[in-house]
């Protein structure tokens, strides 16, 4: 564990503007991550997520398939993030499958319902 962190002042104040963060960001995925970069997903809004799920949800597939940019991955990294939430809460976190209902208080308990979005027969 960190007790504190000292950043060069030069540096505290570059990090002070958002387009440096994001660069410092996207330098630090390339860098140390370049195979799981794709997992990072930026805090998004409440009110974004509700859009999104409200477009999953609620919007023919033509429609919703124009808002998808699949070449953009934080957008689709996302976009997949808010589907899994959206599914398991119109299941009402319950398994089409075998009928468990899952409630939990955390989100890793919640995750292995999604597998059985892919079960084929």
């Amino acid at each position: 564990m960190v007790a504190y962190a000292a950043l060069d002042e030069a540096l505290w104040l570059l990090l002070q503007e958002a387009a440096a963060r994001q660069l410092f960001r996207e330098a630090l995925l390339d860098r140390y991550f370049p195979q799981t970069r794709f997992r990072y997903r930026p805090t998004a809004g409440a009110d974004t997520l509700h859009s999104l799920g409200r477009q999953m949800l609620e919007e023919p597939a033509v429609v919703y398939q124009t808002h998808i940019n699949l070449a953009d991955e934080v957008e689709t990294a996302v976009r997949s993030a808010v589907f899994k939430r959206e599914v398991l809460r119109v299941y009402n976190y319950t398994c089409a499958i075998s009928g468990l209902q899952l409630i939990s208080t955390g989100t890793s308990a919640v995750a292995p319902l999604l597998d059985a979005c892919h079960i084929v027969p």
